[in-house]
């Protein structure tokens, strides 16, 4: 039986990877972590800094897995990369603005 990995910390700040020079990072920011109701999977939710600051659910396997895609994206040659990269800085000021309204 594999592992299960960490739920990540709440108020973590993660970058998906499909993200470019052109345009700019797909934050997220981890908000309590769930099990789902019929099969008791980890879930990871988490709410996106970008766009409409929508709240969103994903399996916790699919968070911390490796995806075969194109870097830099979306033209890059084709590499292996976690689908979400941890951030240790701190947040951009408008996206800061847009967490603390958020919360």
């Amino acid at each position: 039986m594999d592992a299960v990995p960490l739920a990540p910390a709440k108020d973590s700040i993660w970058i998906h990877y499909k993200h470019t020079e052109e345009s700019p990072k797909r934050y997220q920011v981890v908000v309590p972590s769930a099990r789902h109701s019929e099969t008791a999977e980890q879930m990871v939710v988490y709410r996106t800094l970008y766009d409409e600051c929508g709240v969103w659910v994903r399996p916790l396997t699919m968070w911390y897995e490796l995806v075969t895609v194109h870097q830099p994206w979306p033209h890059g040659p084709l590499q292996e990369r976690p689908r979400f990269v941890p951030q240790v800085t701190t947040l951009p000021d408008e996206l800061a603005a847009n967490n603390k309204e958020e919360k």
